[in-house]
């Protein structure tokens, strides 16, 4: 029977319905808790003792292991092949304390390897007599891309050794710098996009087979308007596969996700919308997998019917991220679906999109939960689906039942509305 559904006409199921606050006790503490969530950085007791030169190889292995997907398995010897640190005598001194012009100038030769030669100014601190020549470049570079700043007067204080505090800080800006050269793309299977002030490139309409991806629902606008409002600097990729009935084939968004894999070269891939399953489908989804994409997937909005434990697909296979939605109080939001497809939660109700005419309207449903989860993962940089599922499983704020449950997943992804502007 599973066959049979692939190759069927199915009505298309768009998910959408129409109508942990951190103490601020250090003033690193957001960036130790994201860089460690996101294991780039080990996680310490006290923020305020002095980095390694070890820990700043390990840190710049994790970061680059996350931009380009990919496995490293001996920092150590990653950093001095690839000349990002060097030291004595086949050493890079992995005990040593670093200092802050030590770190910019690693920063520097890190970017340049990997990411082609920066363009800086010479940087003007009051004490810059005191920087050493051979680190003036990385110092100019660091602080004129604000990856460093300087501290109070003016003052860079080069030969003072870094804070783990500072190191947090410092590759959490360096991460957003790499975003920003190196941005990432995210495909939307959806209903395409309309002129509606939303930046994105060519993408294919697998309904007519160009590349005429104009949306005449909405639904697509609305997902796309999510996405570059908050991942500003997001490539977005436009899959049409539904036709002006909302209908589609398992075969048709198969051949989506195949494309947005290997013709669109997407980082990531949003489906804010349900089938049933199929052969060919759970095909797509594997082989995607297996290349790293991460895929998100609206868990469905069935959840106040008798239906509130049915399976939709693509979200409920183990590979996908499911996201269900929550109202303002983080109560699972009535519509939303509650079985083992929900991986994580967030809002989904009150959210503001753009329409046809690129308006703003205000709209509920796990669709939009799906988008803010799309560029959440956009946002932070991640090509690797295993990485930002354990990432979002470490930032997730528990509800409901402790552990995983039906109605939460792994809990509350917190979306805070100063990093939606």
């Amino acid at each position: 029977m599973k066959k049979k559904l692939a190759v069927i006409m199915i009505v298309f199921i768009i998910f959408s319905l129409t109508s942990n606050n951190v103490s601020a006790k250090h003033w690193a503490e957001l960036y130790l808790k994201e860089m460690s969530s996101a294991d780039i950085l080990e996680k310490v007791q006290n923020p305020d003792i002095y980095t390694t030169r070890g820990h700043t190889a390990k840190s710049l292995a994790r970061l680059y292991s996350q931009t380009e997907n990919t496995v490293i398995d001996n920092s150590i010897e990653w950093v001095q092949r690839n000349g990002v640190m060097k030291g004595t005598k086949n050493s890079i001194e992995e005990h040593k304390n670093i200092t802050r012009q030590e770190m910019a100038t690693v920063i520097l030769q890190f970017v340049n390897r990997f990411y082609g030669t920066q363009k800086y100014k010479k940087a003007v601190f009051e004490d810059f007599s005191q920087i050493s020549g051979w680190a003036v470049e990385g110092v100019s570079f660091c602080t004129q891309n604000n990856i460093m700043t300087g501290k109070k007067n003016k003052i860079f204080a080069p030969r003072d050794y870094m804070s783990y505090g500072e190191a947090a800080a410092v590759i959490y800006r360096l991460r957003e710098y790499l975003i920003m050269l190196k941005p990432l793309r995210v495909g939307i299977i959806d209903s395409g996009i309309a002129d509606a002030g939303i930046s994105y490139k060519k993408g294919y309409n697998f309904i007519s087979g160009t590349t005429t991806t104009n949306d005449h629902s909405g639904h697509g606008t609305a997902i796309a308007s999510i996405i570059s409002r908050y991942a500003r600097k997001a490539q977005i990729i436009p899959l049409k596969v539904t036709d002006e009935n909302f209908v589609t084939t398992g075969d048709i968004v198969a051949k989506a996700i195949i494309a947005a894999v290997d013709d669109y070269k997407c980082d990531i891939i949003n489906l804010s919308n349900g089938l049933s399953d199929s052969v060919v489908l759970k095909k797509a989804v594997e082989y995607a997998d297996g290349k790293g994409v991460i895929m998100i997937s609206a868990v469905g909005n069935l959840g106040d019917t008798y239906k509130k434990d049915k399976h939709y697909y693509p979200a409920a296979y183990k590979n996908v991220i499911g996201v269900g939605a929550v109202d303002k109080n983080r109560i699972v939001s009535t519509f939303s679906q509650r079985n083992d497809s929900v991986y994580v939660v967030t809002d989904g109700e009150d959210i503001q999109v753009k329409d046809l005419s690129g308006n703003n309207k205000t709209v509920r449903g796990t669709s939009y939960s799906a988008a803010l989860i799309s560029a959440y993962a956009a946002k932070k940089g991640y090509r690797n689906s295993n990485m930002f599922k354990e990432y979002l499983k470490n930032m997730a704020i528990d509800l409901g039942n402790p552990g995983f449950d039906m109605d939460y997943g792994n809990g509350y992804i917190n979306i805070s509305e100063e990093e939606r502007q």
